[in-house]
């Protein structure tokens, strides 16, 4: 009969297009793949499915790594001239990450997943189609269905942590390229040195009317290091020059021995620990050595004493 299968375990005639027998449940044999072929085959497509990798951002960025690579090379650029110089190593790796990637075949594993899901669904449902009335069989298959389920929910996932890789990778670098720079401790120091400039004003103005107490609080409130040499420079050249007023009293008096005595015990203080703070206070020893040397050209020629040079600041 055309378009029949005889049931060699019960001789019943069946439709073509099934593979259970109506009448006494038994898997008819027809030429072509067995039943366990088939689930064999649907077995390898599962497991194929299960070969691809977990979803997760960083899977995400490894997979698009002719992508993500460079955009972590520049944000690490960034990052190195903005914040701080370790991020150049980080830019290094992510450069020769890049350039090697160039080289890779990309694997494409969405892609992949996908098609391989439409062999896997033409075979389950084949198989459903052919083997749905033979209880074994059809528990198999739904055993098999649940576990695709849930792979492929892990696969919809993986699209999503692509998108938020992508979406991640724009942020960071929106940041990394806005973000203003850190500034040099030098930098800083220039800033405060400039705002608060005026004080140098307000100082000259209290020194030249003894007001050494209000000095010392201004001292105390600035920052800048460089305006504090400035202002104890300042108060250093206003005391010495009481102690120098009082030295040529006496050699006006002739109390030579007296006034070299005191002359002798005069020394600058120095206060500058840095380059650009000796540059400031090297000035105001000067004007030091020159108020000295005064003092002593006022003492006779016999009395007078060795005054320091510039070379010993």
């Amino acid at each position: 009969m055309s378009g029949m299968i005889k049931c060699n375990k019960c001789g019943g005639q069946n439709s073509s297009s099934i593979r259970i027998c109506e009448f006494c449940g038994g898997i008819l044999e027809v030429e072509g793949k067995s039943l366990n072929e088939q689930l064999s085959e649907l077995d390898q497509s599962m497991e194929k499915l299960k070969s691809f990798p977990s979803p997760g951002i960083l899977d995400s960025v490894k997979n698009n790594a002719k992508i993500s690579m460079p955009i972590l090379s520049l944000i690490s650029l960034f990052l190195a001239l903005k914040i701080n110089e370790l991020f150049y190593l980080s830019f290094l790796i992510f450069l020769i990450t890049s350039l090697l990637s160039i080289f890779k075949k990309k694997t494409n594993y969405l892609k992949e997943f996908k098609l391989n899901k439409l062999l896997f669904n033409s075979q389950l449902a084949s198989l459903y189609g052919l083997y749905s009335k033979d209880p074994t069989t059809n528990t198999r298959l739904k055993q098999v269905e649940t576990e695709f389920n849930t792979l492929n929910g892990l696969y919809n996932k993986s699209k999503r942590f692509e998108l938020l890789m992508y979406g991640f990778l724009i942020v960071l670098f929106s940041v990394s390229y806005f973000i203003p720079a850190v500034k040099t401790e030098t930098e800083i120091n220039k800033e405060a040195t400039d705002s608060e400039m005026i004080n140098l004003e307000k100082v000259d103005a209290l020194l030249s009317q003894g007001k050494i107490n209000e000095v010392t609080q201004i001292l105390n409130e600035v920052k800048s290091s460089e305006i504090k040499i400035h202002i104890l420079s300042k108060i250093q050249i206003f005391n010495l020059k009481t102690k120098f007023s009082a030295i040529e009293s006496k050699i006006s008096n002739q109390d030579y021995d007296s006034a070299v005595n005191e002359l002798e015990q005069v020394q600058w203080k120095k206060n500058s620990v840095d380059f650009n703070q000796e540059t400031i206070e090297e000035s105001y020893f000067k004007n030091y050595i020159l108020l000295k040397t005064n003092v002593n050209n006022n003492l006779p020629e016999n009395q007078r004493i060795i005054v320091e040079s510039e070379v010993d600041f």
